[in-house]
């Protein structure tokens, strides 16, 4: 199957947009508020802390393809319910603007696997499985397979107790179909 992007353009995608998440984690750019689902639970400074960790920790596992479906799907969650949280419940005067922009970032992270099979998303993994050949090992007294002819006689193998009688060819030839006319297969 041909593909408009291969896995190598999917890789830089996936870093751009976890770059993103990143300096918005380290408080490079201004985006979603990072601690609007702790507020509630502790102090301003504790919760941007709380924040700040969680999202660079997730951007970091996206950015570097540590189980992408299940980083990518995280760090979803985590911006779109900080996004809803600052622009529904705290009535963030930023308006919807920014709630669309964290939007449309949250559906290029979750675009970032979703055209991808299990093969896929097995190599762009950072921490997969590698297909290693088996080394698979001859035992003593292996079977040699030998060349049979149909001239030759057939003994049994011992202990089988079967007798096989050797080949016999058949004479083809035209007075053997003549002698029997009634039989159409006499020839073959």
């Amino acid at each position: 199957m041909d593909r408009v992007i291969d896995l190598r353009g999917i890789n830089l995608l996936r870093i751009v947009i976890g770059s993103y998440f990143l300096a918005l984690a380290m408080g490079l750019i201004q985006g979603v508020d990072k601690a609007a689902l702790f507020v509630a639970f502790a102090d301003a400074t504790t919760a941007q802390v709380l924040g700040s960790a969680l999202l660079l920790y997730f951007s970091l596992t996206f950015m570097a393809g540590i189980a992408v479906r299940m980083s990518a799907l995280v760090l979803a969650l985590f911006v779109f319910c900080s996004s809803a949280v600052q622009t529904f419940l705290y009535a963030d005067p930023v308006g919807m603007g920014a709630f669309w922009r964290d939007l449309a970032l949250v559906c290029g992270v979750l675009l970032s696997y979703a055209g991808l099979g299990r093969r896929d998303l097995r190599r762009i993994d950072l921490l997969h499985r590698r297909a290693r050949p088996r080394h698979i090992a001859v035992r003593e007294g292996h079977v040699t397979p030998r060349r049979m002819s149909a001239a030759q006689n057939h003994t049994p193998r011992p202990g089988t107790g079967l007798r096989l009688a050797p080949l016999q060819l058949r004479d083809n030839s035209a007075d053997t179909a003549l002698s029997n006319p009634d039989n159409i297969f006499a020839d073959v």
